[in-house]
Order: C-alpha cells, then sequence, then structure tokens
C-alpha cells in the first residue's frame, strides 16, 4: 500500500489538474485568441502532472515490493486414476525444469535441470550452449497438441529409464479416496515434472505436469492399457475328449485413440499342437451391440505350422472409436487333436492384445498374456484272476462307453493303447482289437473328466464275462491359475489316492455246470453197490460165529 506521504503527493498534483481544468473551461471565450500560447503552456504542465504520477507509482512500487514470482516453495502432486490396477501402486518424478511461479500459479520462469541437458542435446537435437536453457523452454512450449506431447513424454521416460537418471522423488502408494485410487507426492520444489506410474498398465505411460501451487496439483491417468482376458468353455482350465470342440472366449476393452493419427489393435493368440483352430468359428461382439461384428470390420489370419492365430480389429478409429470403453468379445472354437492324447499333459492356450502405444509413429505395445489350460485324462486296466495273486489275464475284450452307454469309437495309439477316434477318422476295424496283452494291460487315453462304462465283451479263455459294466469315474483339482493340481481315475464309489489312474478288473473262472450219466452217478452206484456187499458179508461171518 502506498504511504501517507506518496497519498499527499498524489492528491497535490490531482489538484493541480483540477485547478487547471477548471482554468481551461472558465476561460474559454478567450482561449482561441490566446491559443498559441496556452498550448505551449498547458503541454508543459500536463507533462510535470504525468511525470510527477509516474514518480508516485515507482514510489510505491519500491516502498512495498509485491512477491510477483516466488523461488525455493514446494507443491503437492497427486496422481489418480479410477482403475483399480492403480491400487496400491507409485509413480516416480523427475524435475525437468525448476520454476519460479506468480502468486496464483498462472505464470512462471523456467530454468532447465541441469541433469536433462543431455537429452536435449543429444536426444532432441538442441545446441549445447549458454542459451540451452531459454531453446529447452520453447522447445517444449511448442508442443501444441496432446500427440505431440505424449510424444515427447515418452522419450523423456524412456531416456531417463536407460540413462539411468535417479528420479526426484517416489509418490506414497495410491489409495482410495473419493472413488478413486491417488498416489501423492508431498514436498516437492516448484518445477515442470515427468511423472511416470510404476508397474501398472495404468494410461498414459508418461506425464509431463506443472507444480506452481502451494495449493496442490492433480494428474489423472485416464485409462487402463489393453489387457485381454481368455477363458476356455467360459472357464481359466478345461478338460476335453479328443475330437472335441472347444470354445475359447477372449475379452479385452477398447481404448480411446483420440490423440492418435492411427490405432492398432489386434487379438494375438497361440495355440499348443494339441489344439487345431476351427475355421470360420470367429464371431466378434461389441458391449451393447445387438448383431455382432461384421466380419469385413476385422481379419482373420491363421498358420496352423505355429499355432498363430490372428485377429485385427480394421480401421479402428472409424469402426471402434464409438465404442471406446466398452468390452469386446472375440469367441472361437478349437478341436482337441490326436496330440493331446498324453495323461494329463498340459495344453497351454496364450492370448496377448498388440496396441498402439506411440501416437506420433504408431508403436506398438503387447499386453501381458492371459493363458488357459487344457487337458485329457484316461485309464489303465489291470486284468486279473479273482482268488489268484499275480495271475494276470490277456485276451479280455473291452468295449469304452459314455455314462450314457453310447459306444466310444477308438483309435489304436500303439499296442494296447486307445484313443477316441476323430470325427471322419477310422476307428479300429475290430472290436476284439481292444483287449488286454499278456500282463493283463490295456491303456484309454485322450479322455476329458467325466464318468465312463468299461463294458467287458469277451473274457479270457476259461473265465467268464462280467456281468455289469465297471463304471469308472475321472476327476481332477486345479491350481488359481488354471494349471492341474491333482487328479485320479477310480471305480465309482471307490477310495483311490489322487494321482492313481489304474482300474483293477477281476474275473472268476468258469464252474461246470452238473449233467447226467456223468462220473457223478457212476460214483453213487460204486459206492451203493459196496455198501450192499460189506453188509452182506457182515451178516455171512455173524451168522457163522453164532453156530
Amino acid at each position: 500500500m502506498p504511504s501517507h506521504l506518496e497519498r499527499a503527493l498524489w492528491t497535490a498534483v490531482m489538484k493541480k489538474a483540477g485547478h487547471r481544468r477548471k482554468s481551461v473551461l472558465h476561460r474559454k471565450g478567450t482561449y482561441d485568441a490566446r491559443k498559441g500560447m496556452d498550448m505551449q503552456s498547458t503541454a508543459r504542465k500536463v507533462t510535470a502532472i504525468f511525470v510527477a504520477a509516474m514518480m508516485v507509482f515507482a514510489m510505491a512500487f519500491i516502498a512495498t515490493p509485491a512477491k510477483a514470482f516466488a523461488a525455493g516453495e514446494t507443491g503437492t502432486l497427486t496422481v489418480e486414476s479410477a482403475n483399480a490396477a492403480f491400487d496400491g501402486k507409485t509413480a516416480k518424478a523427475w524435475k525437468m525444469f525448476g520454476a519460479k511461479a506468480s502468486g496464483d500459479g498462472l505464470a512462471a520462469t523456467y530454468e532447465l535441470d541441469p541433469a536433462w541437458n543431455e537429452f536435449f542435446t543429444g536426444t532432441i537435437g538442441l545446441t549445447n550452449d549458454t542459451t540451452l536453457s531459454q531453446k529447452a523452454y520453447e522447445y517444449v512450449a511448442a508442443l501444441d497438441n496432446a500427440a505431440k506431447r505424449n510424444e515427447f513424454a515418452l522419450k523423456a521416460s524412456a531416456w531417463a529409464a536407460n540413462k539411468p537418471l535417479a528420479e526426484t522423488a517416489t509418490s506414497a502408494a495410491a489409495q482410495l479416496s473419493g472413488g478413486k485410487y491417488q498416489a501423492v507426492f508431498n514436498g516437492l520444489p516448484f518445477g515442470y515434472y515427468l511423472v511416470v506410474p510404476v508397474d501398472t498398465k495404468v494410461e498414459p505411460a508418461a506425464l509431463l505436469v506443472n507444480v506452481v501451487t502451494t495449493t496442490g496439483e492433480t494428474a489423472t491417468l485416464k485409462s487402463v492399457y489393453p489387457t485381454v482376458d481368455k477363458k476356455a468353455e467360459g472357464k481359466d482350465h478345461a478338460s476335453a475328449q479328443v475330437g472335441d470342440k472347444v470354445t475359447f472366449t477372449l475379452e479385452s476393452v477398447l481404448p480411446d485413440s483420440t490423440d492418435y493419427k492411427t490405432y492398432t489393435f489386434k487379438f494375438k493368440d497361440t495355440l499348443s499342437k494339441g489344439l487345431t483352430f476351427v475355421d470360420g468359428s470367429v464371431a466378434v461382439q461389441i458391449e451393447g451391440e445387438q448383431a455382432a461384428v461384421e466380419a469385413g470390420k476385422y481379419k482373420v489370419t491363421n498358420n496352423p505350422a505355429d499355432g498363430n492365430l490372428v485377429i485385427e480389429l480394421l480401421d479402428y478409429k472409424t469402426n471402434y472409436q464409438k465404442f471406446n470403453g466398452k468390452k469386446i468379445t472375440v469367441t472361437y472354437e478349437s478341436l482337441i487333436n490326436e496330440n493331446a492324447a498324453v495323461l494329463d499333459q498340459d495344453n497351454p492356450n496364450k492370448a496377448t492384445v498388440e496396441y498402439t502405444t506411440d501416437p506420433t509413429n504408431g508403436g506398438t505395445g503387447t499386453s501381458e498374456p492371459s493363458i488357459v489350460h487344457t487337458y485329457t485324462f484316461g485309464f489303465d486296466v489291470d486284468k486279473i484272476a479273482a482268488g489268484e495273486v499275480g495271475t494276470k489275464l490277456a485276451g479280455a475284450v473291452f468295449e469304452l462307453q459314455t455314462d450314457a452307454g453310447k459306444k466310444i469309437d477308438l483309435v489304436k495309439v500303439s499296442e494296447g493303447v486307445f484313443r477316441p477316434a476323430k470325427s471322419g477318422e477310422q476307428p479300429v476295424a475290430a472290436a476284439e482289437d481292444v483287449k488286454t496283452d499278456a500282463q493283463g494291460k490295456l491303456q484309454f487315453v485322450g479322455l476329458k473328466e467325466g464318468t465312463y462304462k468299461l463294458v467287458e465283451t469277451k473274457a479270457p479263455d476259461g473265465y467268464n464275462v462280467l456281468k455289469d459294466p465297471v463304471i469308472v469315474v475321472i476327476s481332477a483339482n486345479y491350481n488359481p491359475d488354471g494349471t492341474l493340481l491333482s487328479w485320479k481315475a477310480d471305480v465309482q464309489g471307490g477310495s483311490a489316492l489322487d494321482g492313481t489312474h489304474v482300474i483293477q478288473v477281476s474275473n472268476n473262472k468258469g464252474a461246470l455246470l452238473p449233467e447226467t450219466g456223468g462220473m457223478g452217478t457212476i460214483a453213487f452206484t460204486v459206492v451203493g453197490a459196496l455198501a450192499i456187499i460189506g453188509g452182506v458179508v457182515w451178516a455171512v461171518r455173524r451168522k457163522r460165529s453164532v453156530r
């Protein structure tokens, strides 16, 4: 505020100006006659008044120095996201420019931090001289759209990581507050910062932020990098029988491509050798839309040689940008083939999403993979003779059926080993081929979890055919990530331990049925005759004894 002296001087100047004005107005009738002299006098006096006024303002400014640009102050920066992917994560900040800011934070002067000299001269290509700080400021100030600023931030982030350049500060871990996950920096010196979220897929990957007020700044992470969630029959694991078709789903969220010139979005799936992609089975659906996406708006590329399957969304900005933020689901089918016919072998199926990360040159990134696990199972038959320890029975012929009693066509894998036949595949020529070997062994592979009936159609020589089918149950337990934890094959109601898959089947020897005129009758006749003869002899001897 002006002092009492300054106010007095100002009052005097204004009174003088007022007096002169009144004088001019009062003598208006004679003013023209004395025009030349009055004009010169008036000019001199107006100039004197103006100079005096400027001196008063200058004195006031000097006497009360307002703090136009403050140095050495600190502020708070909050990095926030509405997505739970940021929960518990941190962010790192690098001060690129120091700043002296106006009290309202609407203006500032900047000085390049020397640690960034190499970035601006080497990566950006500015001349390293005494004007580097000003040129660096002008370069950043000229980034007049989001795409350019994003590109610059990514370059700066890559440079800082590769050098490596120690960060100025690390935020506290993000916590949920007001519906958003917030990571807070406290006590950041005023400046222009590069901020990078740590160990998360929250976008953007790098931010440029001014910290020029003590009241705090907020930087918002707008979305999450695309991810993919893959399921087999709605789960992260499946068991299937050779010849079965399994439905796979790939889910993601359509990203916002506003800041990008063009945008690439591809589902990339890698099938194991035990899976064969079914041509024409792909369907694409967007959340909230009744009709499926037209086939001409995506492209399917399948390479059976390496198992790579790619579903690319075509002309993304035209066909899909309007749906950004909505879920997109791709479904397709794969056939379980003969390469999967191995007991408890994992047939993994891995999917990723490839998407644009660089707004200017179209550079792409790849999401973390989502993996589902598909397994086939089976069981061994151990054919033994009932009541005869160690006796194995060869030649027992079996038919494998579903729980409903439908015969399962089989293909011979190797001697004594059989699997279900695929569609169009020729099954074994004769039922008698599916029989136990000399060690009483028979193996079935390529089966899924479930219940089966093992029906004996021919018993080994000298043994009776089983009256009832043997009910076999295959069951499995899985880890949270979908990998196999344990499994077993057991007779229904059995108590086999996990890891057991041998089904013991016993046969009884065939008993002879009774017949007429055989040795049984002769034996009775002989015994009876001997008894009669013995009685006669006894009677004769007794009679003689009495005499």
